[in-house]
Parts: structure tokens; sequence; C-alpha cells
């Protein structure tokens, strides 16, 4: 059994290891998740930095209707190199 203790670690937890497998299979058809997970990629927030993954993800949130490069923009990034 948890205590509130241990419930604080697992919120913890789940906040700073997101479930790639979700996350991924959001991307697939939801723009955002697909720019984020591009994001999280490039800077390797969460997970390992890999920047043609990275770019895998920019390319299909900009396919789903989002707009990356003003998206990047403000957050100081820029699209990593095909």
């Amino acid at each position: 059994m948890f205590d509130e203790a241990d419930g604080g670690a697992l919120v913890a937890l789940a906040a700073t290891e997101p479930d790639l497998d979700l996350v991924e299979e959001a991307a697939e058809t939801d723009r955002r998740a697909a720019a984020t997970l591009g994001v999280m990629h490039l800077t390797g927030d969460g997970i390992a930095a890999d920047p043609d993954a990275a770019a895998r993800w920019l390319a299909a949130a900009e396919d789903l209707g989002f707009p990356v490069d003003d998206w990047l923009a403000q957050l100081g990034l820029q699209r990593p190199l095909p």
C-alpha cells in the first residue's frame, strides 16, 4: 500500500518520465503531440536527444497543420537539418 509520500514520488516520476509509447501514438494523429515529441527529441528533454527523430516528428506535425517554424522561433530553437 502507498502512503502520501509514495504517491507523491509516483506523481513526480510520472511527470519526469513520459510514457513514450503513448506520446508516439498520440503524435501520429495529434499535431501538437507530434510537435512536442519533435522538440523533446531536439532538446533531449525527457528522452535522448535525436536530431533525426526530431526532424521526422516536426515534419509530421507540419504535415498535420502545426506551425512548426513559428513555434520553434518562440521557443528559441531551430529546426534540425535533414
